[in-house]
């Protein structure tokens, strides 16, 4: 009996037993980095550099060569830019699997390739990523001080790092963070009151113009005159400083090319985007092409009407609400625009920096749009396992691109969503 009495007494204590909530997401944090290492060196292993890893930087690094030996003219040139982009395309895989990767940007952006363009493409990627990660972790950090007084926390900034769109930016060798800091300091310049300077910063959300489809429209309910006139300003300087280093060859090629954007092209994987087109993709290749149109044609509607309905009185800048409604339009602006992958919603982290410090932007939100997406992408990669070893029929393909475009859509929904309801239902003024 004594014995009994001293083992219940000494009953050892269970696994990570009294953990709390930052503990558990600390597990999972470690969790993801080994999962995204792993990504990579699988990657390296197979040797599938510019054909999954580095893909878009392998782009930017043909148009930026390009620009520095022929000009900019050429960059548009899809049979050019296939001869430079063919012999980096892995040997090891089918030759018939290359695709030309264009880069519809603006020749004034093309610029920001072409040093990198002086290297070999990996370690022209490996500085490219150094770059950007070292340039997201001062900017998040320049920006929490700013606006907040206080350094970001570590656990914070952490789940920032190893959310899913850092992770796809990083690993693509894609340009969000310039479009992260434009986004940024246009919001930090509106709460200072410089309407001038915002509306400068907002031009640079040309880089990726359909970021601009809502945002727009926006400043002109606003009345917000300032930052409307400085945006129109700073967008004819970019336009005209482009327009000097293509000439109008150039530019008409890259008109052509937005076009081609609009009804697809083989790079673009609108299958796994995030937006209301992933929809309309997805269940054509089930359904009637009638039936997935009708269902995009509603859902952007109602997004479009949910964020014009946000912004149709003044919001003042001094308002928390202000934070919440650009926290909405920016996921708006993910849900409807034509081109649009889940990296790009890198442009919503400044914003939900400030709604965390204020605590107004709710943490299971908050959780579900760092975990939610890498689980569904593990899941993806494990049912596509299935699919190859045959245990799951090729056809579930589309199910497995569906459900992870599906989780992007979601996301920004829930975040319009919860903004309309915070503003105009549950916090009116």
């Amino acid at each position: 009996m004594y014995s009994e009495r001293i083992f219940m007494q000494i009953k050892p204590k269970l696994p990570f037993q009294g953990f709390t909530r930052e503990m558990w997401e600390n597990l999972a944090l470690a969790a993801l980095l080994l999962v995204y290492l792993l990504q990579v060196v699988f990657e390296l292993v197979w040797k599938n550099e510019c054909a999954n890893l580095a893909v878009d930087f392998c782009a930017f690094w043909s148009v930026g060569h390009i620009a520095n030996t022929t000009g900019y003219a050429g960059v548009y040139d899809l049979n050019l830019l296939a001869q430079v982009q063919q012999p980096l395309f892995p040997t090891s895989l089918d030759s018939s699997l290359f695709a030309t990767v264009p880069v519809p940007y603006l020749p004034v952006f093309i610029v920001l390739f072409q040093p990198f363009a002086f290297l070999d493409p990996i370690p022209g990627f490996a500085l490219w990523s150094l770059f950007n990660l070292v340039g997201l972790i001062v900017y998040l950090s320049f920006f929490a001080r700013k606006m907040t007084g206080q350094p970001l926390k570590s656990h914070f900034l952490l789940m920032f790092l190893l959310s899913l769109p850092v992770f796809l930016d990083l690993f693509w060798g894609q340009v969000n963070l310039w479009l992260m800091i434009c986004a940024g300091e246009f919001f930090r310049a509106m709460l200072a009151g410089k309407k001038y300077r915002a509306g400068m910063w907002l031009a640079g959300l040309l880089l990726k113009p359909q970021l601009l489809f809502l945002v727009v429209p926006v400043l002109l309910l606003q009345r917000s005159w300032k930052s409307f006139i400085s945006f129109g300003l700073a967008s004819i300087m970019v336009l005209a400083v482009s327009l000097g280093l293509a000439g109008f060859n150039g530019i008409y090629d890259l008109i052509a090319l937005w076009f081609g954007y609009t009804k697809g092209l083989p790079t673009n994987g609108p299958e796994i985007m995030m937006n209301w087109r992933m929809v309309a993709v997805n269940l054509n290749s089930l359904f009637p092409s009638s039936i997935g149109w009708a269902v995009v044609i509603a859902g952007s509607i109602i997004t479009v009407g949910m964020t014009l309905f946000l912004w149709r009185s003044s919001i003042p800048v001094n308002s928390p609400n202000f934070g919440v409604a650009l926290l909405g339009m920016f996921a708006a602006t993910g849900a409807i625009a034509w081109h649009s992958h889940l990296s790009t919603s890198m442009i919503l982290i400044p914003i939900l920096i400030v709604l965390h410090k204020q605590g107004i932007f709710p943490q299971r939100i908050f959780s579900f749009w760092v975990f939610l997406p890498p689980i569904i992408k593990f899941l993806t990669f494990f049912l596509a396992a299935l699919i190859q070893f045959s245990i799951l029929p090729v056809g579930a393909t589309t199910l497995l691109n569906f459900s992870f475009g599906l989780c992007g859509l979601t996301l920004n929904m829930c975040f319009l969503v919860w903004a309309y309801r915070r503003i105009h239902l549950l916090h009116p003024k």
